[in-house]
């Protein structure tokens, strides 16, 4: 029975270390048998084993505690996406990623099975995705929630009125804007609510 998927994304498991000029910084090998914080319950414990066998690992309950560790000197490096540790960089430039990639792991939307209107949006959503790749969409929405322009954060969905029918979309809070924690959305109230990068795109769509 084949999955109703959209198109995959790779989100890249990176280290996250004290920032350097590129061309200077390890490669990620290097960072085996320091002390990697590792986010706890998450794939990234059998990345870390595998990739890091000889370190020291040690677990957090979420990113900012590895923030925080780095900082403080408690660890040496720790492991997240690529999305979230862009972020992180364009937040705190003391910060920085080493940008050689560890491995990929697929990221996707989900749809209900044996369900023709679920399969059909599902359709919709790869073409968008595709065609969002293709003429520079994804590079726009990319260079606005991780650039420095604060006024272009806003996803302004002041214009919905529901003509062409209701997607309702559940996506992840955060402390970090392309993740929805830290931006603003206008609505046809005049109000804003909360929003980010994945809010961005589903306004797109």
């Amino acid at each position: 029975m084949r999955k109703l998927l959209a198109l995959c994304i790779a989100l890249l498991m990176l280290p996250l270390v004290p920032a350097r000029a590129e061309e200077n910084a390890p490669a990620w090998q290097a960072y085996n048998g320091k002390r990697i914080g590792v986010l706890t319950g998450t794939l990234l414990e059998g990345i870390a084993r595998d990739h890091f066998p000889d370190s020291e690992y040690l677990l957090f309950n979420s990113y900012p505690d590895c923030i925080a560790a780095l900082l403080a000197g408690k660890i040496d490096a720790y492991l997240g996406d690529e999305p979230g540790l862009k972020s992180v960089h364009a937040e705190q430039p003391r910060i920085d990623y080493i940008h050689d990639r560890i491995t990929s792991q697929e990221y996707s939307f989900a749809f209900r099975k044996n369900d023709p209107q679920s399969a059909a949006l599902c359709g919709e959503l790869n073409a968008f995705l595709a065609q969002c790749h293709l003429d520079g969409t994804m590079q726009e929405l990319d260079d606005i929630w991780f650039g420095v322009d604060e006024d272009r954060k806003i996803v302004d969905m002041s214009d919905l009125n529901g003509d062409r029918g209701v997607v309702r979309v559940v996506t992840t809070s955060t402390v970090r804007r392309h993740g929805d924690g830290g931006a603003q959305a206008a609505n046809g109230d005049g109000k804003r609510d909360r929003a980010g990068g994945s809010i961005g795109a589903a306004r797109l769509f």
